[in-house]
């Protein structure tokens, strides 16, 4: 066999077997929930159609190419061209499933992301919040004090461990006020405790840009500023600039409110993390003076084995 035959056969084979993993991933991709909204699974869905198709043509006409018999070349072109012509209603049959599913997935994204995911609303949607806007203005008598009242409900939906709850309440005080600092507060602290800390940083900023005199929103803004240090530190990388955001950002809530026991509780956590020991039960006996209720007994056991209480 001339040696450029084989030379194309083995080009074929390997592009096909590229193609076929980048295949695999592209339905991993899709699969993953916090990335698939309608429009990244249809694009996915249909480039994965042809990727697959040329995948498995590929491998069978390189096949088919080394083969010496006449016959046997013939098989595996033939098989080329039945693969490729079922990719075509299989691609369908894909999009059909994805697209019978996407309102379903979309109703939910829209309701437990920040702001409703940036999701336009469906017609049916536009009706339920436009009866749900007006239904909580005339309970509470204005949209700032309804906003107020349902972001009440996201608190407690997050202390009794519901956080789609909580943040399907917060999405509604936005609905009725985007201009309050309240549930972009309550965006930031869902999205931390769901570990994205780049997230939670931006919401409680805009909450803190809204009104900056409040000691529990700028204490929570330092400890997303100190989580995500300590995750930049742990990785190995300079974790100075979060480190130094979180200690200013702690002393302003200090000094707006100094019996705010939550914002030394969470500045111990922070220090401990840096090794600055002392500090760090400099805040826990703070936050000790003022009921020690936001002290985690793991943490404290935690710090006694890197330096004694001072106590």
């Amino acid at each position: 066999m001339p040696s450029k035959k084989k030379t194309v056969a083995v080009v074929l084979g390997i592009l096909g077997a590229l193609a076929i993993i980048l295949s695999v991933f592209m339905i991993g991709f899709t699969l993953r929930p916090q990335l698939s909204d309608l429009v990244i699974r249809q694009i996915m869905t249909v480039v994965f159609t042809p990727v697959a198709m040329f995948g498995v043509t590929g491998i069978f006409i390189g096949i088919g190419l080394l083969q010496e018999r006449p016959q046997a070349r013939r098989s595996m072109f033939v098989l080329s061209v039945i693969v490729a012509v079922a990719a075509i209603p299989v691609g369908v049959l894909i999009n059909t499933a994805f697209e019978k599913g996407a309102p379903a997935k979309i109703a939910k994204k829209r309701v437990t992301w920040p702001m409703y995911g940036g999701i336009a609303p469906s017609p049916e949607q536009q009706a339920a919040d436009t009866k749900f806007i007006e239904s909580a203005i005339a309970k509470h008598g204005d949209r700032v004090s309804a906003a107020t009242a349902v972001a009440m409900e996201g608190w407690s939906a997050m202390d009794k461990g519901e956080p789609d709850a909580s943040m399907a309440r917060f999405n509604e005080a936005w609905l009725l006020n985007p201009g309050g600092f309240e549930p972009y507060w309550g965006f930031g602290v869902l999205l931390g405790m769901q570990g994205d800390l780049d997230g939670s940083i931006e919401m409680l900023s805009k909450s803190v840009a809204i009104q900056n005199d409040n000691a529990r929103v700028i204490g929570d803004l330092a400890f997303s500023h100190g989580l995500r240090g300590n995750k930049k530190a742990s990785a190995g990388g300079d974790a100075s600039d979060d480190y130094e955001k979180a200690a200013d950002l702690f002393r302003k809530a200090h000094g707006l409110d100094s019996t705010y026991e939550k914002a030394y509780s969470n500045s111990a956590v922070i220090n401990f993390y840096q090794g600055k020991y002392a500090e760090a039960w400099n805040d826990v006996n703070r936050a000790r003076e003022l009921g020690g209720n936001t002290l985690d007994p793991s943490f404290l056991e935690a710090l006694k084995t890197k330096a004694p209480d001072p106590r």
